[in-house]
């Protein structure tokens, strides 16, 4: 198994990678790019999560967002385009985060012709304020916590949007559990909420 490496550590990475291309994004060539390194996203300490129910994949910071977003070719014949179902312009897209431009990203998407939120299904998995404020907006359909005992709640979520249907506002609650200080639940004080 691969050895944790922490968010801390791979922020400081994507910085160190920011600060290396920020000045020459205009003139990366392909081969630049090739050779910019990949983002791991961070994950919390696999030691800690066993003992609690906290989120596993702890998203980019804006450094290493645009970092991921500088790898892109920016292909002529933008075979991303092609294989979207929906023709999102993904390479401006790419490209506004790449910059650092968010709402750009946003309005690419709006500049095809696609609202966010209604033609384009859009699902976060962290349930984060950001997320929430972005249903208010109509930017984002769903945000959904993705702790091991909501997972069956999350597959249903999927399989619901993707064949059309709507989703209730209600808050799911699955079983919940009292976890001992070795990290193992103790299936005698599992209770339904």
């Amino acid at each position: 198994m691969a050895e944790h490496i922490s968010k801390e550590a791979l922020a400081q990475a994507g910085l160190d990678e920011w600060n290396k291309i920020k000045d020459k994004l205009d003139s990366l060539a392909n081969k630049d790019r090739m050779a910019i390194p990949l983002q791991i996203m961070p994950t919390g300490e696999p030691k800690v999560r066993a003992r609690q129910m906290s989120e596993v994949a702890l998203g980019y910071t804006k450094e290493q967002a645009m970092v991921e977003a500088n790898r892109c070719l920016q292909c002529k014949n933008q075979p991303c385009v092609k294989g979207c179902p929906v023709n999102v312009q993904i390479p401006r897209f790419v490209a506004s985060v790449a910059k650092g431009d968010f709402k750009a990203a946003v309005d690419a998407i709006k500049a095809a012709g696609k609202v966010p939120g209604k033609d384009i299904i859009i699902v976060g998995c962290d349930s984060v304020k950001a997320a929430f404020d972005a249903i208010v907006a109509g930017d984002m359909n769903a945000t959904i916590e993705c702790t091991p005992l909501y997972g069956p709640f999350v597959v249903e979520a999927v399989e619901k949007l993707q064949a059309g249907e709507t989703m209730s506002k209600e808050i799911i609650h699955p079983e919940e559990g009292v976890f001992d200080t070795d990290g193992g639940i103790d299936l005698g004080t599992v209770v339904s909420v």
